[in-house]
């Protein structure tokens, strides 16, 4: 068993994943942002966290570690359904739901933290990045044990992809101020906390710069 930060991220056996960056949810032009109610942007709560993710992403590719990417489909390219009533169940009551489409603007991560060649996506219309995806395949067949997970949100797509890297093997660090949450109090985060490490940007980088650079084979 690894038991402290260092062992648990270390590069050589550790992948990041980007969850649900994208322009319907990130972006101010996105759906979140445009059909909220009360004229607040949705968005807004997640450009903080883009530089952190750029600093993490920027040292992971310096130091071999794997990058990866989920983006929330809810439709085909043909437009089909992927989603289901379970799934939709917690949004009855809402006057609207996000429908991203598969190949459209608004089902892409956003430019700033554009993948780049080399990086992997994954597509998933589920919130956990495990769910009906590569996900595990791609990390065992590359000897990941652990997944240090950014983006949004703390009580939805991360929380769901932290509980399921436990369910399936793997260690899961959460990077605190590179995931959306409700702030103090935040019951999700506390949760996740109580699952695997969690740390902050500058932490994960400054552990990052002493470790020796991942070997892939």
């Amino acid at each position: 068993m690894l038991t402290t930060l260092t062992e648990v991220a270390d590069p050589g056996h550790t992948a990041i994943i980007v969850i649900d960056m994208q322009n319907e949810i990130v972006n101010d032009q996105g759906g979140y942002a445009t059909r909220t109610e009360t004229g607040q942007t949705f968005a807004t709560g997640h450009q903080a966290l883009i530089p952190k993710i750029q600093a993490l992403l920027d040292a992971a590719r310096r130091r071999g570690i794997l990058v990866t990417f989920a983006e929330y489909i809810h439709r085909n390219r043909l437009g089909g359904n992927l989603m289901d009533g379970p799934n939709y169940f917690g949004h009855q009551d809402q006057t609207w739901i996000s429908c991203a489409q598969d190949g459209t603007w608004g089902a892409q991560t956003i430019d700033e933290l554009a993948p780049e060649p080399g990086d992997i996506v994954f597509t998933k219309s589920r919130g956990s990045a495990f769910s009906g995806t590569d996900l595990e395949l791609t990390l065992r067949s590359r000897g990941i044990r652990t997944l240090v997970l950014t983006g949004t949100g703390s009580g939805g797509c991360v929380a769901f992809t932290c509980s399921d890297a436990l369910m399936h093997g793997f260690y899961a660090v959460t990077v605190t101020d590179a995931v959306f949450n409700a702030g103090p109090g935040d019951v999700a985060m506390a949760w996740m906390g109580s699952l695997g490490p969690e740390c902050s940007t500058d932490q994960l980088l400054e552990m990052w710069s002493d470790r020796p650079r991942r070997s892939v084979g």
